[in-house]
């Protein structure tokens, strides 16, 4: 009996010295979380962030084209990006096949956090034919979309590809050759498609309007921010550039777009080719969130006017400028 209470003592003993263990290294864990200096691992991360979105660290090759691919990123939103591609006869199916979701194009997509569109085992022939009509016919795989959302954007995806070719202004989609009026998931394509309303949201307005093409970001992998165009109903007095600014900043804060601390306009006033946004208050003109939303403002701008470069103003003094970039992402 002596014995058995003895042992029982010594496990009791190491249990307890195992829970207290636990606890010491758990209060540490916790010590060391309360330690961190978190604006300081801001400021580092900062310092070494690396915007891969950029055509500066782009190296530009001769022997190449360019294309603009259209991808869809998690929020189901469809991304423009440039991209170059080797030069080559029967070029359109080229740019068809990157869209295609197949391993390769999914690893090369995966450090931008966009994905390709195209059922993997999806087959089809191009043929341009007059008045810059391309024909694309599929086989049956283009009816495999789980919904109508996803089949409309695969086929948006595929004539905004497409009509980034200047000998190509609408694409006709066919299956096994024929023309029919509705994909399996309802999306018309009965008669040619040609680019519209990307991204559209709907957006109720009163009165007489205009469709807009506004844009904001997004960065779901850490060093590459893409930019979103969408499509938004605005009223037909807001189309001068003064009113697409103030759309654009209001459009930021419906979608929660982060917009520079301090920012708050004052005046807008254009000068021949180039636009002046005046500032209240003094702003950080470095800071990712003044860089991205800047970015985004030229590329609004840009859809809306002529307007070739951006001067933000505080005061009486220029504190930066912005030149109205050709392309919205950029991606080797």
């Amino acid at each position: 009996m002596k014995r058995k209470l003895w042992m029982i003592c010594i496990v009791m003993l190491i249990i307890c010295s195992g829970c207290r263990k636990g606890t010491d290294t758990v209060l540490n864990d916790k010590q060391a979380v309360e330690n961190i200096d978190y604006e300081q691992a801001n400021k580092d991360y900062v310092s070494t962030f690396t915007e891969l979105n950029d055509i500066r660290l782009l190296e530009l090759d001769e022997s190449k084209t360019r294309g603009v691919f259209y991808y869809v990123d998690p929020q189901g939103y469809l991304i423009p990006v440039m991209r170059q591609i080797p030069k080559q006869e029967g070029i359109a199916k080229s740019v068809i096949k990157a869209l295609v979701d197949n391993p390769e194009n999914r690893i090369e997509l995966r450090e931008i956090g966009l994905s390709p569109v195209l059922p993997e085992s999806l087959e089809f022939d191009l043929a341009l034919k007059e008045d810059n009509l391309m024909r694309i016919s599929f086989n049956d795989d283009i009816n495999s979309f789980k919904d109508k959302k996803e089949e409309q954007t695969a086929i948006k995806a595929i004539v905004y590809t497409l009509t980034e070719f200047e000998t190509v202004n609408k694409v006709q989609v066919l299956v096994n050759n024929q023309i029919v009026e509705e994909l399996a998931q309802g999306t018309k394509v009965g008669e040619p498609l040609t680019r519209g309303n990307i991204n559209s949201l709907d957006h109720v307005v009163q009165g007489e309007y205009v469709k807009s093409t506004l844009y904001f970001y997004n960065n779901v992998s850490n060093n590459y921010t893409y930019y979103i165009p969408v499509t938004k109903n605005i009223s037909k007095d807001s189309t001068s550039v003064d009113k697409i600014v103030q759309e654009q900043i209001g459009f930021f804060k419906e979608t929660n777009t982060p917009i520079p601390e301090g920012f708050e306009l004052e005046k807008v006033s254009i000068e021949g080719n180039m636009v002046k946004i005046k500032i209240k208050n003094p702003i950080d003109t470095d800071s990712q969130e003044c860089v991205r939303f800047m970015k985004s403002m030229s590329l609004t701008i840009s859809q809306n006017s002529d307007i070739e470069l951006i001067i933000l103003s505080q005061g009486n003094k220029d504190v930066a400028s912005y030149t109205i970039e050709a392309f919205a992402n950029v991606y080797k």
